[in-house]
């Protein structure tokens, strides 16, 4: 124990690497489970801190005791397995959550958010609308995850041919389901590349000037009905989301002449990433490659399941080459 604490020590006076020798001492020497747990979650700790995502994994991993379920540990490690794109570990994770507990909103949101990753958006949706977040609960990665379920329902619906039902998704974004919490408001990025998409369904019904009026707002800066985002300041950099609707909103009305946002960067390797792949298929899309930009867009669904963004990117490529099928389009929607 004395080295553990040792190895706390000299990490919050400034010596982490001699900190983590005594973490490590400490977790292979002592024969108290509790000195092993604790290293192993301040190891752990250290390493998301410099972003190691596999180390983080692996010492949280060592923390987990088996027949004892730690709630904290749990929700640790599956972030930690989110980072690391790996839904699998994730679903055998979930089997240790005690039923007991299956009604607190962070397992919810974490049952939820996993059905999402194994590619189930309509599944996510019925946990989050059937849970009642408190409101310290429903922060705005709830309500982010509820609208992304959305569009990516929305994009299924109409890469299927089913204009109308895409339709009711894509505007159901607008709306604040209550039981979400007290920041259910936000919608942030997501109204924009919601309304693109309505927009898009407008323009193949023949509602050239509602599409048109759509689009307009979509590269204004003044904030519309329920939309509450930052827009272009800079306290929050715009998300691909919304860069994309913005982009190809520019590009469906031929518009050159608008204050055009910085493309979206990415805070950590991970965004990055997942933002130069975004690019790659908005491009495709923007020069209406859109067989291209669906094969970019399900590598990169493969390669990154976790990925929210690239979802969402995959189902965009996919219901664009539908809608762009201009008499297929057209022979649909005369059905409806």
């Amino acid at each position: 124990s004395l080295k553990y604490l040792s190895g706390l020590w000299l990490i919050q006076n400034g010596q982490p690497e001699e900190g983590l020798k005594c973490l490590h001492y400490a977790l292979k020497h002592t024969s108290k489970e509790e000195i092993k747990i604790l290293s192993s979650q301040s190891i752990s700790q250290h390493a998301l801190l410099v972003n190691d995502i596999a180390e983080e994994v692996r010492f949280l991993e060592k923390a987990v005791s088996p027949g004892r379920f730690d709630r904290r540990l749990y929700l640790a490690l599956d972030e930690a397995l989110h980072k690391k794109q790996d839904p699998g570990a994730r679903n055998r994770l979930a089997e240790s959550v005690p039923e007991a507990i299956s009604h607190r909103g962070d397992i919810a949101f974490r049952r939820a958010r996993l059905l999402f990753d194994n590619g189930q958006p309509e599944k996510t949706l019925s946990v989050l609308v059937s849970h009642k977040f408190s409101q310290h609960e429903g922060q705005a990665y709830v309500r982010r995850l509820y609208v992304d379920c959305l569009l990516v329902n929305g994009f299924s619906l109409l890469a299927a041919g089913n204009f109308q039902e895409a339709a009711r998704n894509f505007a159901k974004i607008m709306e604040f389901p209550e039981n979400l919490g007290s920041t259910s408001h936000y919608l942030g990025e997501h109204s924009r590349l919601a309304r693109f998409m309505l927009a898009m369904i407008d323009d193949a019904l023949g509602e050239r000037k509602k599409a048109e009026s759509r689009r307009q707002d979509i590269l204004s800066k003044k904030e519309t009905g329920a939309y509450n985002g930052a827009e272009f300041s800079e306290r929050r950099k715009l998300s691909f989301d919304e860069f994309a609707a913005i982009e190809l909103s520019a590009k469906e009305l031929a518009c050159s002449d608008f204050e055009r946002p910085e493309m979206p960067v990415g805070k950590d390797d991970l965004a990055k990433q997942e933002n130069r792949i975004s690019k790659a298929i908005l491009d495709k899309l923007l020069n209406n490659e859109f067989a291209k930009a669906v094969g970019i867009a399900e590598k990169a669904v493969n390669d990154y399941p976790c990925s929210a963004l690239l979802r969402k990117m995959s189902g965009l490529a996919a219901a664009m080459r539908k809608i762009k099928s201009v008499p297929e389009a057209l022979a649909l929607i005369a059905d409806m």
